[in-house]
C-alpha cells in the first residue's frame, strides 16, 4: 500500500501491471494481504483502475487495458461479496497448497532415499537443505517441509556437535609473526648469496635445503588452515619435527664443517641460526593457527 502512494511510476508499474495476467490472484495483483479490510481493497482497486485508465494510450499496455479493467471489475465483485470472497480464498489456498506440494515432491523423493531407516544425520540434513535451495525453495518452506517430514517419520533432531576449536593467535599477531619470519628468511637468503659469491658454493647449496623447507612451511601457513578433523595438521606433528631437524641439522652441520677454517665461517653460523629461528617460528605459528570449519 505504501509503494502505490509514494511513487506513481515504477512502484505503480510493479504493483498493477500484473492485473492483466490471468494466473495472478486478486490479492497479489492489488498488492494486498488475504485478510485485508474492505477499505483497503477499495483504495487498491481505485488506484489500479486509475492507472490502467491512463495506460489505454500507452502502446505497451494498450492491448491489455480492456482485459485488465475487466479483471478489476471481477475482483470488485468477488472481494466485496463475503460468500464469494470466502469461496475464492478457499480455492486460492487449495491451489497454493497443491502448487507447493508439487514443488516439494522432489525433496520428499530424496528423503525417501536418504531417510529409509528413519534416521537423519547432520550431514544428510545439510544435503537436503542444499538440494531444496537448488529447487528454489525459500528458507521458510524448507523449515516447514523438514518439520513436517521429521514429525511424520518420527525423526528427532539432534543438537549440532561442537567442533573442538584450538585457541589461536589473533590475526594481527599471526601476521606480525609471519612478517618477522620473512625478515629472517630474507636475511638468511642474502647470507647464502654472499657465501656463494665468495667461492663457497657447496656450503651455500647445502644451506638452500633448509631455506626451501622454511619456504614450504611459510606457504602452508599463509595459504592453508589446519582441519579440526586432522589432528596431524591441527598441531605440530612428528613429520614437521623429523624433516626440520634432519634437513636443518644435516645441512647446517655439513656446511659449517666444510668452511670451518674459512674467514666467512661466522657468516655461515649466522645464516644457520637465522634458518633455525625461522623454522621454529613457522612451526610455532602453524600450531597456533585457528582450524578451519569442516567441509560436509
Amino acid at each position: 500500500m505504501s509503494k502505490s502512494s509514494s511513487s506513481p511510476s515504477s512502484a505503480v508499474l510493479l504493483n498493477y501491471s500484473s492485473v492483466a495476467e490471468p494466473n495472478v490472484d486478486f490479492y497479489t495483483m492489488l498488492h494486498l494481504e488475504p485478510h485485508c479490510r474492505p477499505e483497503q481493497v477499495e483504495k487498491a482497486l481505485r488506484e489500479a483502475q486509475r492507472w490502467w485508465n491512463g495506460q489505454q494510450s500507452n502502446p505497451k499496455f494498450r492491448h491489455k487495458a480492456r482485459a485488465a479493467l475487466a479483471r478489476l471489475r471481477e475482483a470488485r465483485t468477488v472481494l466485496f461479496d463475503p460468500m464469494r470472497r470466502q469461496s475464492y480464498d478457499r480455492q486460492r489456498q487449495a491451489t497454493h497448497h497443491q502448487w507447493r506440494q508439487t514443488r516439494w515432491q522432489p525433496v520428499r523423493e530424496l528423503m525417501d532415499v536418504l531417510l529409509e531407516d528413519n534416521t537423519c544425520s547432520h550431514r544428510q540434513e545439510r544435503l537436503l537443505v542444499r538440494f531444496a535451495q537448488r529447487r528454489n525453495l525459500t528458507d521458510d518452506e524448507i523449515a516447514i517441509l523438514l518439520n513436517e517430514e521429521f514429525l511424520q517419520r518420527g525423526i528427532e533432531r539432534e543438537p549440532e556437535p561442537e567442533v573442538p576449536q584450538q585457541k589461536g593467535l589473533p590475526s594481527f599477531w599471526q601476521w606480525a609473526g609471519y612478517r618477522a619470519v620473512m625478515v629472517l628468511m630474507f636475511a638468511a637468503s642474502a647470507g647464502i648469496m654472499v657465501l656463494s659469491f665468495n667461492q663457497l658454493v657447496t656450503p651455500a647449496t647445502l644451506l638452500l635445503f633448509p631455506l626451501l623447507n622454511d619456504i614450504r612451511l611459510l606457504v602452508r601457513g599463509l595459504y592453508l588452515k589446519p582441519s579440526p578433523k586432522d589432528e596431524e595438521r591441527a598441531s605440530v606433528n612428528g613429520w614437521d619435527w623429523l624433516v626440520g631437524i634432519a634437513v636443518l641439522g644435516g645441512a647446517t652441520a655439513t656446511s659449517l664443517s666444510a668452511m670451518q677454517r674459512h674467514p666467512m665461517f661466522p657468516l655461515g653460523v649466522t645464516v644457520a641460526v637465522l634458518l633455525w629461528l625461522a623454522w621454529v617460528g613457522l612451526v610455532a605459528l602453524w600450531s597456533k593457527t585457528e582450524p578451519s570449519e569442516p567441509n560436509v
